[in-house]
């Protein structure tokens, strides 16, 4: 979700994000009974291993992560774990 983030490419590879806000969903796929209610992440460095894809890993770097998070409330246990295998 990079709706107001500032977007760089330090170098081959990589990338940096900063201020990059976090999803209101981004704990759904996990199946947890919490919803952010707001997050930033001040830095988000990001490191391709280009041409290399299938032999080493995507590093993300995550620095200043901020997130407020709640109960949901009534939450679907069996409705969460469903959607999780999708």
């Amino acid at each position: 979700y990079f709706d107001d983030a500032t977007y760089k490419t330090p170098g081959w590879g990589n990338v940096l994000l900063e201020n990059v806000r976090v999803r209101e969903t981004a704990f759904e796929r996990f199946g947890l009974p919490i919803a952010v209610k707001s997050g930033r992440v001040g830095r988000l460095e990001v490191s391709l291993p280009m041409g290399n894809f299938n032999n080493k890993p995507v590093q993300l770097v995550l620095h200043e992560l901020y997130v407020v998070a709640g109960p949901i409330r009534n939450f679907d246990r069996d409705r969460a774990i469903s959607n999780m295998r999708k």
